[in-house]
């Protein structure tokens, strides 16, 4: 491992470190003022916002790259102490262990591709280079704040999965594993099949149409939505309907894909073409 490498991640930690201090600190403040899912909102807020300060002292985007993967982690472990045996345990323990392989394999992807605190990803740059002296206030709202509002938003079935009691566990918590399950595979070997792609690729003219990538443009934003869908499925199987809370973040999840992200891949890849 280079020394660049492992310098960025000893400030990655110390980083995140500082993020569930500081937010741990906030959330103690508020904690008998607030419910449950403000008291999580401020400690996500206050997280992001340390996040950022450490990106904007680096000048480096990439920071807050394993907050989306992390976020749900730490939650997830926050409700099922919270829930104080109120909770289901089988269902706790069906989440914690999709919500577990899942953020933990995301944040390893993006460590796997971790080149140094110099290398910042490539939307990050052209959004800099395009916004220039705005670049701090969209890196804070658009790169960081909006993703953790997002997947907070997704969270959300998980506040009645791990804290509710009302329904024991069932045959829809079977059908949501099995989902969350499905859509971490599909996503774990989609991204494999497109990094392995690019690292022995000869030239950027190539697009990768073998494996997944055969039958679908996106099949590892196919795979993350089936998880979200998966952790909606949770949230029904506690409380026996669905409820506006299920699927608020699952849409906007998928619009996210459809309107930035997915966009920005396009046209990427068509700048890249134009250049050569």
């Amino acid at each position: 491992m280079g020394e660049e490498r492992k310098n960025g991640y000893i400030w990655l930690a110390i980083a995140y470190g500082f993020a569930l201090l500081i937010g741990y600190y906030v959330y103690g403040f508020f904690a008998l003022d607030l419910g449950l899912i403000e008291q999580t909102l401020i400690l996500n807020f206050v997280a992001t916002t340390v996040i950022y300060c450490f990106s904007y002292a680096f000048k480096n985007a990439n920071f807050y790259l394993p907050y989306w993967g992390l976020q749900p982690i730490f939650l997830t472990f926050f409700l099922i102490v919270s829930a104080n045996d109120t909770g289901d345990i089988m269902r706790q323990l069906a989440v914690l262990s999709v919500v577990l392989i899942w953020g933990l394999r995301l944040t390893w992807h993006f460590l796997r591709d971790w080149k140094s605190l110099l290398h910042q990803d490539w939307r990050y740059t052209k959004l800099e280079h395009a916004s220039q002296k705005w670049f701090p206030l969209i890196s804070f709202f658009g790169i960081m704040l909006l993703p953790t509002i997002l997947v907070f938003l997704g969270c959300l079935p998980l506040f009645d999965a791990l804290v509710v009691g009302q329904n024991p566990f069932n045959f829809i918590d079977i059908i949501a594993l099995l989902v969350s399950l499905s859509g971490f595979l599909i996503q774990y070997i989609a991204d494999n099949q497109l990094h392995f792609f690019i690292k022995n690729r000869s030239n950027n003219n190539q697009i990768l149409n073998t494996g997944l990538w055969k039958y679908s443009r996106h099949p590892n934003y196919f795979g993350e939505i089936l998880f979200w869908i998966g952790i909606a499925l949770f949230g029904v199987a506690t409380v026996g309907d669905i409820e506006w809370e299920h699927i608020l973040g699952v849409i906007l999840i998928i619009l996210f894909f459809y309107f930035i992200s997915i966009p920005l891949q396009k046209k990427q890849l068509s700048e890249q073409k134009i250049s050569q």
